[in-house]
């Protein structure tokens, strides 16, 4: 029970860190293609 608790939070911890980072690459992403357009 232990050495599974011990792998479930780095992966959760990993899985939330690709999460923000994909949310941020995507943010930046369309941020870009709007201000082309209003542009």
């Amino acid at each position: 029970m232990n050495k599974i608790h011990n792998l479930t939070i780095p992966m959760i911890i990993s899985f939330i860190i690709i999460a923000v980072s994909s949310a941020t690459a995507i943010g930046l992403l369309s941020y870009h293609v709007v201000s082309r357009m209003v542009a």
